[in-house]
């Protein structure tokens, strides 16, 4: 752990928002991590550099290798599918009383999400179901490893993990 005598270290906690390109190369790509892998690459030194220049001590990748929640499960581990919910996500009085616009909705997720919501729906719309032995598959964790340690600029930041 790295600690400090002469200053209060300074990092922060949870994921930053991903730039624009990056989230759509990531939705586009998400069967296919390497087809985004540059621009992946590019984005997390843009973050460690934009930290660095803030004041960060304790950096961090933003978590932009990691995927939407429901979905980390599935990139990590194998024996995982993805499977649409067989009930509504979005419940309530509304749905009773607008159950014409509430299934055009479920069948078009641009009506309530759209843009970079588009991913986020796609993800909780499915759940992770394990159909088989599960593995675990290192290859996204060594990607963040070499993506964040492979800044240019070769800054002496302290890595938060």
């Amino acid at each position: 752990m790295t600690q400090s005598t002469e200053c209060i270290l300074t990092t922060h906690v949870g994921a930053l928002q991903r730039p624009t390109e990056l989230t759509r190369a990531l939705v586009a790509a998400r069967d296919d991590a390497a087809a985004a892998s540059q621009q992946l690459r590019n984005a997390v030194a843009d973050v460690v550099r934009t930290q660095a220049e803030a004041g960060i001590d304790i950096v961090d990748d933003g978590e932009y290798g990691k995927s939407i929640w429901q979905w980390y499960v599935t990139e990590r581990l194998t024996g995982f599918e993805r499977r649409p919910f067989e009930t509504p996500l979005l419940v309530g009085r509304d749905r009773n009383q607008f159950q014409q616009f509430y299934e055009y909705a479920d069948r078009t997720p641009g009506v309530l999400f759209y843009g970079e919501d588009q991913a986020f729906w796609e993800a909780i719309a499915t759940q992770p179901v394990c159909v088989a032995p599960i593995v675990y598959r290192p290859d996204a964790v060594r990607r963040d490893i070499a993506n964040f340690q492979a800044d240019p600029l070769g800054r002496e930041v302290v890595d938060s993990d």
